[in-house]
């Protein structure tokens, strides 16, 4: 039980888990052959699909890999292989690859590693034939010199030892039950996974090629006389069943049997297929009745085939001595004849009409085959002689066709002609109908070449003259809907409609913007019409366009069909369409929606082009399939059997050429690139056997790319301008089906050149900021020393002025107040103008004070930010003791230094507003405080006395004085806030608020201390 699982978890897993279904006929199987001008060998021997997804191929020239599209040697990456001729094939569970070979043992090569086996690995010499894996995971290799089995970790020789006596191995097979069966010259040695050594040989008789086992555990062996089916291996002597295939020649030389349980085999005609468990008499030699037959004039590549294997998607491969051909189930099926006497064996039809029990009517308009009615499977049912048929009508009970004689009626069950109706007499000079159709009250409408439109009705032909041109203008298609109404298009684009005696005129105004039109459908009431720019529905009184994803799906529609399940049919130039009923559905509700389209092209066999006017080129037959033709070819499409998703294709990164270099990666390090690199190109593929030019490649290069980038069927990406760093480039792919793979990724990194390194960029920065410092430094020199110069002009200047104002100004005033000294010493003691001069005398000298302290200040620079307080101080004293009032001075917080301009901008508001308090307020007491606080300087002037003047309160001045106006303007320069107002209970209050940024240097902590520091040094450096 346990080895039964682990054969079915094999075959599950294998790459042969689909299979083309028993019913298809083996000509309605999609075939295409590859050979010698495609690429493909010549001299394949052995093939089969590795767990990478590609078929492997083994020639005498090596082992080859296909993708589908192109043929490539499997080349070594590390090591090397020991042979060129490749006999024998078989996927490893590592997920590697085992290759034997005519001369040099055996070989397993996974990611391009190689590793060889020879006879000091345990492998007998001589050439090795096939490979099998046992219950336990063991692999067997059969060859010339007998059997040899593999543990995993060595290989081992099967001899008497071990129970096997035979000289060689003819082939090797592993049933479901997971026991080994070796075929010899001895018979057959059976090994069982829990035994140390083979059984006893059963029989005699040898075989040419392993066995195969079906889905039903039937075993089919393949013997020099034919092919059997036996029931059991014990029994393999034993004639359980008929022969399948038995011929004397021996000429068989391979057969696969499928998922499906179908038997493929090869005979000296060429590849045949059954379903067939033996159906020859005794001693009768051939083949199988039932057995479908596939030679070279069907399109084989060769008579003598090689190999036979199936892929994952179901295909099967046949590999011949001219080449390589696969045989896959695709979705349309192209309609084939059963060899049929004088009809061609591909219909090329131009019209179709639904016929009885699933057939259909064909119709041509030439003489090979122009009428038939054909099944499915090709056979042709009724093919009467009438000649070239131009159209075909449907007719109750039968059908309307147009033939050269004329429109003639003929029965359904026989093809009888009932009646026949000549053409009119306006067209008897082409006397071709090209299309045509039935009203509902009877009537016949007939598009004629070159003649126009006619109907006819009680008998006779007649024109309708309300139609464009009275009917002489051409159209491309013609409707008669379920209403009555007469529905016709046109080359110029335009589409008519005549209901009820009024011909109504649809364009572009009307949402009609298809470009020709070339059908005209009705269903459940809606008026579809196709065209070479899309679709579009008739709906309230306009046409509606509908989109399609992909848009090509609906481009260039020529027929078009609505299913009874409401699925959207459509035939155009590049092949065939289909659109579920769902999606459909969506776009009638919304217009804007793109209806996901399921497209038929050449990939599916679909070659060929089809005219504008083949109008009538889909159609439903009642048991549900859809019908097509173009001109190449007649084909069917069934719903109801619809094909299963493919499975995920299987990506691979390839070659990396850096800088036009290969570069392969170690096989455990990360790759790098040399330093410098900076172009880089992936060469990247994928596996998708049945449909590769439907892959679409999708990648990015982390580290680079910001967004994924869509590659389409392109399997390059190249990169340039690369800086070092780590990069991962990641892909995947998407098969025809949507299916993606799984991310594969190359991570690497590209080494950074010395002038890149972190190092090497430290180093320049650190020149560049001590080249920046430098200019710097020096920068900091030449503002020195013009700031040197202009401290020294200042000076001198200032020196002048103080000279000028010492010997002129100070020492006049001097020699004044000495004069008026000596003055008042002449007059009397108690004499009041005594008194009041020796009062000038005191302020003359205060003047002449201050006068003396601004000269020393010019001289020796402003240190007011540090006096001002003292100075201020002073002057209230001396006011208050000249005017006799109280004065009171107060300061709070800790002194600061100030700006000098700061110091000199308050005193000299704060003095002006002492000599207003002392000169006019008539005060009894006058305080000065000064308040220092982290955010600035605060000084009040306050007294008690009288208040502000009514005009000063109004005004802010007193007209004709400046004092007020001066002290608000030095406030303005300084950025300080000054207001007056009066105090309760009388008096007057300045109030003068500096912020500290505009009254005393900035402080700073201890870095910003030391840049000012290293600042200053600069300029104390440069000076002298």
């Amino acid at each position: 039980m346990r080895a039964f699982l682990l054969w079915l978890i094999l075959m599950l897993a294998s790459p042969c888990g689909m299979a083309i279904d028993a019913a298809r006929g083996i000509h309605q199987l999609q075939h295409t052959r590859w050979t010698a001008s495609d690429g493909a060998p010549d001299d394949i021997i052995v093939m089969t699909q590795g767990h990478d997804g590609f078929l492997w191929l083994g020639t005498h020239a090596g082992v080859r890999r296909f993708d589908g599209l192109r043929f490539e040697p499997v080349r070594a990456r590390q090591g090397s292989f020991p042979d060129t001729v490749a006999l024998a094939l078989k996927r490893a569970a590592d997920g590697g690859m085992w290759i034997g070979w005519q001369v040099g043992g055996i070989s397993h090569v996974k990611d391009g590693v190689v590793r060889n086996y020879a006879e000091p690995q345990g492998v007998q010499a001589g050439a090795i034939w096939g490979f099998a894996i046992g219950g336990d995971g063991a692999v067997w290799a059969a060859g010339v010199s007998g059997i040899s089995r593999f543990d995993g970790r060595r290989w081992q020789a099967m001899g008497p030892a071990q129970g096997y006596t035979a000289q060689k191995a003819s082939a090797v097979f592993a049933d479901r039950d997971g026991r080994i069966a070796v075929f010899s010259e001895n018979g057959l040695f059976m090994w069982q996974a829990t035994q140390s050594r083979f059984a006893p040989p059963i029989g005699r008789l040898d075989l040419r090629a392993p066995p195969q086992q079906g889905p039903d555990g039937r075993i089919y062996l393949l013997e020099m006389r034919g092919i059997r089916i036996i029931e059991s291996l014990e029994r393999y002597e034993q004639l359980d069943h008929r022969w399948i295939y038995r011929d004397t020649s021996g000429t068989s030389g391979s057969m696969l049997v499928d998922r499906a349980g179908t038997l493929w085999f090869d005979s000296q005609y060429g590849l045949h297929r059954t379903r067939s468990a033996g159906a020859l008499a005794p001693g009768q030699l051939g083949i199988s009745s039932d057995t479908e037959s596939f030679l070279p004039r069907d399109g084989l590549s060769n008579v003598l085939v090689g190999s036979m294997c199936d892929d994952n998607e179901g295909n099967v491969w046949v590999a011949t001595y001219g080449g390589l051909d696969r045989f896959r189930q695709a979705a349309p099926v192209v309609l084939r004849t059963r060899a049929a006497p004088g009809v061609a064996e591909v219909f090329r039809t131009q019209e179709m009409l639904a016929g009885p029990a699933g057939a259909m009517w064909l119709s041509r308009d030439d003489v090979l085959g122009p009428l038939l009615l054909a099944r499915a499977d090709g056979t042709v049912l009724r093919a009467p002689r009438l000649g070239p048929v131009s159209a075909i009508l449907e007719a109750p009970g039968g059908l309307w066709v147009a033939a050269r004689a004329g429109l003639q009626q003929l029965a359904g069950e026989d093809g009888r002609v009932l009646r026949t109706i000549a053409y009119p007499s306006g067209a008897a000079a082409v006397k071709r109908m090209r299309a045509g159709v039935l009203a509902p009250d009877g009537s016949i409408w007939g598009v004629f070449s070159g003649a126009g439109v006619f109907q006819y009705r009680d008998g006779a032909w007649r024109r309708e003259p309300l139609l464009p041109d009275g009917g002489a203008k051409v159209p491309l298609a013609l409707l008669a809907d379920a209403a009555g109404r007469l529905w016709l298009s046109y080359a110029d684009g335009s589409v008519a409609m005549l209901e009820k005696g009024r011909l109504h005129a649809f364009g572009p105004a009307q949402g009609l913007d298809l470009g020709k039109i070339p059908m005209l459908i009705e269903y459940h009431g809606q008026v579809w019409a196709g065209g070479q720019r899309g679709v579009a529905l008739w709906r309230g009184g306009r046409f509606i366009a509908l989109r399609s994803e992909p848009a090509s799906a609906t481009e260039g529609v020529v027929g078009l069909l609505r299913a009874r399940d409401g699925s959207l049919w459509l035939n155009h130039g590049s092949g065939a369409a289909q659109i579920p009923a769902a999606q459909v559905d969506l776009a009638l509700r919304d217009p804007a929606h793109a209806m996901r389209a399921t497209s038929y092209d050449a990939v599916d066999g679909l070659n060929g082009s089809i005219g504008m006017l083949h109008n009538r080129s889909v159609a439903e037959a009642d048991d549900g399939r859809i019908w097509f033709s173009r001109q190449s070819a007649t084909f069917w499409i069934d719903p109801r059997q619809a094909l299963a998703a493919s499975p995920a294709p299987r990506v691979e990164i390839g070659a990396l050429l850096a800088d036009g270099r290969r570069v392969d990666p170690p096989a455990s390090a990360g790759l790098q690139l040399a330093a410098g690199t900076r172009d880089v190109q992936f060469h990247y593929n994928a596996a998708s056997l049945g449909t590769p030019e439907r892959l679409q490649f999708r990648y990015r290069l982390d580290g680079y790319d910001t967004q994924w980038q869509q590659a389409g069927g392109r399997r390059l990406a190249q990169y340039t301008g690369l800086g070092p760093g780590s990069y991962r480039f990641e892909l995947i792919a998407a098969n025809g089906d949507g299916v993606d793979s799984t991310v594969a990724q190359l991570p690497f990194r590209v080494l950074p050149a010395f002038y890149q390194t972190w190092w090497f960029r430290s180093l320049c920065a650190a020149l560049l900021l001590a080249a920046a410092y430098g200019a710097y430094r020096w920068r900091l020199r030449q503002h020195a020393a013009r700031l040197r110069v202009r401290m020294e002009a200042q000076q001198a200047e200032r020196e002048r002025i103080a000279r000028e104002l010492h010997d002129t100004l100070l020492q006049g005033t001097q020699a004044m107040i000495l004069h008026f000294h000596n003055a008042s010493m002449a007059i009397a003691e108690d004499d009041p103008a005594r008194a009041a001069m020796l009062r000038a005398l005191d302020d003359a000298d205060r003047m002449l004070g201050e006068g003396r302290d601004h000269v020393h200040d010019l001289r020796a620079g402003d240190d007011g930010g540090a006096r001002w307080s003292a100075i201020l101080r002073r002057e209230g004293e001396r006011l208050a003791a000249q005017h006799g009032i109280v004065f009171r001075y107060a300061e709070e917080g800790e002194a600061r230094m100030l700006h000098a301009r700061a110091a000199h901008e308050i005193y000299r508001i704060a003095s002006e507003a002492l000599r207003n308090a002392f000169q006019h307020a008539r005060a009894q007491v006058v305080e000065v405080a000064v308040r220092y606080a982290r955010g600035g300087i605060e000084l009040v002037v306050r007294d008690d006395g009288q208040g502000l003047p009514p005009v000063v309160a109004a005004n802010g001045q007193i007209p004709g004085h400046w004092g007020m106006p001066g002290m608000r303007e030095r406030a303005a320069r300084l950025g300080a806030r000054l207001s007056v107002d009066g105090r309760d209970g009388g008096g007057t209050q300045w109030r003068l608020r500096v912020p500290a940024r505009r009254a005393w240097p900035a402080a700073h902590g201890p870095l910003r201390r030391w840049w000012q520091r290293w600042r200053r040094s600069g300029v104390e450096d440069a000076a002298p």
